[in-house]
């Protein structure tokens, strides 16, 4: 199978879930799609695999929620695989930038939330004189 996947570089430690997506195609068809992950290790005994959906034609995602889980420059590493529908399966993996080819995602800290405004309406004050002034 071919699995064309845009890499997530960056996530908050205060995001609910994570969404992975790919778009999964192959000439005999796919059996499944999963992305198998990592939290704060890098030892692959202790993965974690989750299925993801197929949403339309070609496109799998999933949400896995991460609420809780992450703290700033914590670990988070993934990868997706996919079977195809041959009678003895064929299995592809997206090759990532860290340790067994995952793909290896940076943890902001928590988002700020925007707490101001500024706005000095002198020019909006001075394109309504200029505008008055063109029409008389």
């Amino acid at each position: 199978p071919q699995i064309i996947h845009q890499e997530i570089d960056l996530i908050s430690e205060d995001m609910d879930s994570l969404l992975i997506s790919a778009k999964v195609s192959d000439n005999i068809g796919i059996d499944s799609v999963w992305t198998q992950y990592l939290l704060n290790t890098t030892d692959i005994t202790k993965n974690k695999i989750i299925k993801l959906k197929h949403i339309s034609s070609d496109i799998y995602q999933i949400k896995i929620p991460i609420k809780g889980l992450l703290k700033e420059n914590n670990i988070f590493l993934y990868k997706i695989f996919a079977s195809d529908n041959a009678n003895q399966a064929n299995i592809s993996s997206t090759k990532g930038n860290s340790i067994n080819g995952f793909y290896s995602i940076d943890v902001s800290p928590m988002s700020i939330p925007n707490v101001s405004y500024e706005n000095n309406f002198e020019d909006t004050i001075k394109s309504k004189k200029i505008s008055k002034t063109l029409n008389t």
